[in-house]
């Protein structure tokens, strides 16, 4: 039996599953992943260096792509039936907050980024319940924030 080792800085927001839970074909597969995230923050962290403008949107993009899932469901959580514009809006300003997180995020690493991203995509939400009560005067659906 060998040291625990400790999480690095870009699994942190991975669920807390161990190894030994997984079946070893998935334990391949979480670790693959694990390495393929970390190296594209790695990617996303050089090509801004380096001013590598196509490498650093495609980055950009795949990060988008990878926590496009989160941003959805958090538009579809608490509230989002009374939401002005349903279910279609509330989605579209969930992907707003989420692509000015990705694109605002300046640290090397992925520590921080779901929180800051959540953060973006909440106030997008609230924006647009503030924007429809601005217009309508009707403060009968929740804020969410």
């Amino acid at each position: 039996m060998g040291v625990p080792r400790q999480a690095g800085p870009d699994e942190r927001d991975a669920p807390e599953i161990s190894q030994r839970e997984l079946p070893p074909a998935r334990r391949s597969t979480r670790l693959n992943e694990s390495v393929r995230i970390r190296d594209l923050w790695h990617v996303l962290d050089r090509a801004r260096t380096d001013g590598a403008s196509r490498t650093l949107a495609v980055a950009q993009d795949e990060v988008f792509r990878r926590y496009l899932p989160m941003a959805r469901t958090l538009a579809a959580g608490v509230g989002a039936g009374g939401r002005p514009g349903g279910p279609a809006a509330a989605e579209q300003a969930a992907e707003i907050g989420l692509a000015q997180a990705v694109l605002g995020w300046r640290r090397s690493d992925s520590t921080g980024f779901e929180l800051s991203a959540h953060i973006a995509i909440a106030a997008q939400l609230d924006r647009l319940s503030t924007a429809a009560t601005s217009l309508t005067g009707d403060r009968s659906f929740p804020v969410v924030g």
